[in-house]
């Protein structure tokens, strides 16, 4: 249940906000979100890994590949019921390529995250930024609509992560140089 959710800004009496009427400005200034769902709450997602590793050089490197691919459904980026605030499904593949020694004192690792490059957003929020961060001025509730001054709230993404490429090296000189 979410009866008393904030309004965006430009959102109409018959789209919703509809809830607590404030006296001063003869506006609502809230909405009932209950019953939809929640932000970044796909349907659906699926995770698979494998590992694979053997051994090199007469056994003292050992050669590591591993591969993870991440699928999500669409999902809602926020709470409000617009429908720019969806994220379509995407699917990510991480992969990696190790070497290290037979008793794991060094290794050497080339690592990439989302090597597809799929870019994607975990969650979006309406912001009235259009007449700046300071003095912005955000309407809702409004009876009829009235373009002079209700405007629909611009959304602030933060983006996920692009493609990445690491490289990894890792010592441990506990190992390496005895205890």
């Amino acid at each position: 249940e979410y009866g008393n959710a904030v309004c965006w800004g430009g959102q109409s009496f018959e789209e919703g906000c509809n809830k607590i009427f404030d006296p001063t400005t003869g506006l609502y200034n809230a909405q009932d979100l209950a019953g939809q769902p929640l932000d970044r709450s796909p349907e659906y997602t699926a995770t698979f890994g494998a590992d694979y590793e053997w051994p090199i050089f007469s056994g003292n490197v050992i050669a590591r590949i591993s591969s993870t691919l991440y699928y999500s459904d669409d999902y809602s980026t926020s709470l409000i019921k617009r429908s720019d605030v969806f994220q379509d499904s995407y699917t990510k593949t991480n992969l990696s390529f190790s070497l290290s020694s037979a008793d794991d004192a060094w290794s050497i690792a080339l690592i990439g995250n989302n090597i597809n490059d799929e870019l994607t957003t975990g969650t979006c929020n309406p912001s009235a930024t259009e007449a700046g961060v300071f003095f912005s001025d955000s309407s809702y509730g409004f009876m009829e609509p009235d373009t002079s001054y209700a405007q629909e709230d611009e959304l602030v993404c933060t983006p996920d992560s692009g493609r990445e490429i690491w490289l990894e090296l890792t010592l441990r000189p506990a190992i390496l140089f005895g205890k």
